[in-house]
């Protein structure tokens, strides 16, 4: 079992929307042994692809999220949006910053 960022282990991705446009919109779900939590599209576009090997090993997720853990391509509509988006490191301290005040307040 392979405990990460979405509550437990992960059970569940849901990907149902191939070939759909999202605009910033959730596009997919990750469902946990502890809760379901919704995944937004981080820009504009059509869902091109997801990632079927979920289907079979969903704890990919956790173990290797950079990796054989993808889960979806977006084809953009607009690419300046790029420009508003956080690089992994800023997106990283945000979360650090973000558990840390959680675990001062008990959550």
């Amino acid at each position: 079992m392979v405990n990460g960022p979405y509550g437990g282990e992960i059970k569940k991705v849901g990907h149902e929307l191939l070939g759909k446009v999202v605009a910033k919109a959730s596009c997919a779900e990750v469902e946990s042994t502890k809760s379901v939590s919704e995944i937004y599209a981080p820009v504009g576009g059509r869902i091109v692809e997801v990632n079927r090997s979920l289907d079979d090993a969903p704890e990919q997720v956790n173990t290797d999220p950079y990796g054989s853990g993808w889960l979806l391509e977006i084809e953009m509509i607009d690419r300046s949006e790029l420009d508003a988006l956080m690089d992994a490191s800023s997106y990283r301290e945000l979360v650090d910053e973000q558990c840390a005040v959680d675990r001062k307040s008990g959550g």
